[in-house]
């Protein structure tokens, strides 16, 4: 979502798009140089496999006559698992853990710092009781799910603190040893998007008062000016990791909704296979919405669009063509395996 089309989506000063790209740049010199170093400091580790449950996640999309709301709703779907890969040293040494949880990590509210938030401070309470630990966090599909309560750092440090609390949980139980063994399979799958409204309909919403409308409209009719226009479709990475024989990971971009994980592990999952599911991941820059969500529509589904450099909604079809790749890769690893 950092670039320099984002800055211009939203109305930002030209050089702030150059900065956004150069942060971009550097970012990517960074890790490349990390991954340089850490190669060179190789050493045998043992993984394992355990998780936990944290509770405050709450979805966000409340129904009302006016349509779904952006608001709590408390009775809307949730994936309180938190997932938990335990990296050991030869000498059972904790080196590192990994741990997911299906939540925005947006709990400081409006407070304009940089901050990890409740993910950032789950980390620094983990590796401050594991001296020596590196701790690290994997969005889950959190898409339409968001931390309660959701003030102030306060907040975020009390729900980092109760992560943490998850993660020390899942690691009491003996975790379940993983064997030496990696697979992983790569697709990009295109989503096809709806329709674009008729050309009368984003003239006028390219002289929309709203600035995002606006902008957002006249982007539109740029690039795609003639009737019958369509955009391409959007080419979503979707990752398939084993780790042993009992371990998937399903790794989505983008910001997909909760929908996806309860339902991915629900088809995929077993008491001998395990099914760990992660958003936010490769490429992001939009939601996710599953077929339930485009019909009730709102924020994730619809509303969103004119923030994240989309042309319009997806097609109604996203969700069965996104689990469709899923299931296409896992079942491809997981026969690979049994030979």
């Amino acid at each position: 979502m950092v670039s320099a089309q984002t800055v211009a989506d939203w109305g930002v000063s030209e050089p702030w798009g150059a900065r956004a790209e150069k942060y971009v740049d550097d970012v990517e010199k960074t890790i490349l140089q990390l991954v340089g170093q850490v190669l060179t400091q190789l050493q045998p580790v043992s993984l394992s496999y355990c998780h936990a449950r944290c509770g405050f996640a709450m979805n966000r999309r409340l129904p009302s006559a006016a349509g779904f709301q952006l608001a709590p709703y408390p009775d809307g779907p949730v994936d309180h698992d938190v997932p938990v890969l335990k990296i050991e040293s030869a000498e059972k040494k904790l080196l590192a853990v990994v741990f997911t949880y299906a939540c925005h990590n947006t709990a400081i509210g409006g407070i304009m710092k940089i901050n990890g938030d409740y993910a950032g401070y789950a980390q620094q309470n983990l590796e401050r009781t594991h001296e020596g630990t590196i701790a690290l966090f994997l969005a889950g599909c959190g898409g339409d799910q968001d931390p309660q309560p959701r003030r102030s750092i306060a907040d975020a440090e009390q729900l980092g603190n109760s992560l943490a609390s998850a993660v020390e949980a899942a690691l009491v139980p003996e975790a379940v040893a993983l064997p030496a063994k990696l697979e992983s399979s790569l697709e990009m799958c295109p989503l096809a998007f709806a329709p674009l409204p008729p050309r009368s309909e984003l003239e006028a919403q390219a002289n929309s008062p709203d600035g995002f409308v606006s902008r957002h409209a006249r982007r539109v009719l740029k690039q795609w000016p003639n009737a019958g226009d369509q955009p391409p479709d959007y080419d979503l990475p979707i990752q398939i990791v084993r780790l042993g024989d009992r371990l998937t990971m399903v790794v989505l971009g983008g910001e997909p909704v909760v929908d996806y994980s309860l339902r991915l592990k629900r088809e995929l999952s077993s008491e001998k296979q395990w099914v760990w599911v992660t958003g936010y991941s490769n490429l992001v820059n939009c939601y996710v919405p599953n077929r339930r969500v485009l019909l009730e529509g709102g924020y994730e589904a619809t509303g969103a669009v004119i923030y994240q450099s989309r042309p319009g909604p997806f097609h109604i079809d996203v969700e069965e063509r996104i689990v469709q790749s899923v299931h296409r890769q896992v079942n491809k690893l997981r026969a690979a395996g049994q030979r």
